[in-house]
């Protein structure tokens, strides 16, 4: 519950768990704890102030995010899910501004079984939300495009934590209830997975 240096030295203790998840934009280190949205910059650790966009555009709210347990960025743009209020939510960011979240800037990935999201990662140039059963692939960044998609994908089941998710050579492998998967596609028509 600790963020320390390679050299010992103790940058900041008050981790809400051990449980964490980060990124680095910009030469700052960005944390989620599930209780605070925390960035470093190299000198100091501190909780990520809103960003203030000033005139008629909407104010940043960090509420959510700061609940969540995953993080992940994609072309300077941050998404985070795992709220334990709202465990089906995806929160994004403006785009190149990781402390601008609008309160409307949000998906959800909602299946009919109480499955909820364990983790967020990048494969074949989409956003992948690995929940417990299933498989979800969002392709493309602005919600209000025409071109993006927000599709569930066709497997045989999901992952028990986030970090048994990892890359190997053309497969996005993951520890499920029942044995190991490989994910090799993200097409919502045909089963995308192989045990």
């Amino acid at each position: 519950k600790k963020l320390v240096k390679w050299d010992g030295t103790e940058v900041y203790s008050e981790l809400s768990s051990d449980n964490i998840d980060w990124t680095i934009h910009d030469g700052k280190l960005y944390i989620l704890d599930g209780t605070k949205y925390l960035v470093y910059d190299g000198d100091t650790c501190v909780e990520v102030t809103p960003h203030d966009p000033g005139g008629s555009e909407p104010a940043s709210d960090l509420t959510g995010v700061k609940r969540c347990k995953y993080i992940l960025q994609r072309n300077n743009q941050f998404f985070a899910a795992g709220d334990e209020e709202n465990p089906n939510t995806i929160y994004y960011s403006e785009l190149t501004y990781p402390d601008y979240f609008k309160a409307t800037s949000q998906i959800r990935a909602i299946s009919n079984d109480d499955d909820v999201i364990v983790g967020l990662t990048e494969f074949h140039k989409a956003m992948v939300v690995v929940k417990q059963r299933h498989i979800y692939a969002w392709f493309g960044m602005d919600p209000n495009d025409a071109d993006m998609r927000f599709d569930r994908i066709n497997v045989h089941n999901g992952t028990v934590s986030q970090r048994t998710v990892a890359r190997a050579e053309n497969y996005l492998l993951y520890l499920a209830e029942d044995g190991i998967y490989a994910l090799y596609g993200l097409e919502e028509s045909y089963i995308s997975s192989v045990k």
